[in-house]
């Protein structure tokens, strides 16, 4: 009987959280949010961080999106370069339903224009290594990675090395969204004349235990 049907408890209970969901990303001004993630990544890197361009927070079918533009994150104190990473415009796509157990799930990140510095010092303190400890929690899920003319630099001056690359993603397989980077690019190691082309593995593809990575 039609009259007597009742949905399951828990789709009611999905439901009243999706619209909460809802509810939030309209009603919070952006800038607030925006400013709230400058706070805590800056907190957990101990560098600066910076969202210089505009940032908008969506709700859709992926799930929650957001986009922000002139994104840009501080070097180690000791760097000539006092910017590390910065992007022309960074969009994440997240499930929010993990949230609700404590639980990031990135289904998506897609990098437009990155750039990224890798270097180490005389002393061989590297700048990727961040100089506060991350909280003890679980690590996020990252589904899919693309990027979009990109540039990485590698520069190393005890090993005589400085090269500059540019990467960027083939085509996503929609089956698995670990596409391969393409990486072409000059300079010198070991002090001596280098130069590349060449295909490897997915950044990602370094959080898979057990799994190998390939450069062709």
């Amino acid at each position: 009987n039609l009259r007597d049907w009742r949905p399951p408890r828990w789709g009611v209970v999905a439901a009243v959280l999706l619209a909460l969901i809802a509810g939030l990303a309209l009603a919070y001004d952006d800038n607030w949010i925006k400013a709230l993630i400058e706070r805590r990544v800056a907190a957990v890197t101990g560098r600066h961080f910076e969202i210089g361009g505009n940032f908008d927070v969506s709700l859709g079918r992926p799930g929650l999106g957001l986009d922000a533009s002139g994104v840009a994150l501080g070097n180690a104190s000791w760097s000539k370069n006092p910017v590390m990473a910065r992007a022309r415009s960074v969009h994440v796509d997240i499930n929010p339903w993990p949230l609700l157990r404590g639980r990031l799930d990135v289904t998506r990140i897609a990098l437009d224009k990155p750039e990224l510095l890798l270097e180490r010092n005389a002393r061989g303190e590297a700048n990727w290594r961040f100089d506060r400890k991350r909280p003890k929690r679980s690590s996020p899920t990252i589904r899919a990675l693309s990027i979009r003319d990109g540039t990485l630099r590698v520069r190393e001056p005890a090993l005589h090395t400085d090269l500059r690359l540019a990467v960027e993603t083939e085509r996503e397989d929609a089956k698995d969204g670990y596409a391969r980077i393409v990486a072409r690019g000059t300079g010198r190691y070991r002090n001596e004349p280098f130069e590349l082309h060449g295909r490897l593995d997915s950044p990602l593809q370094l959080l898979r235990r057990g799994e190998g990575y390939r450069l062709d």
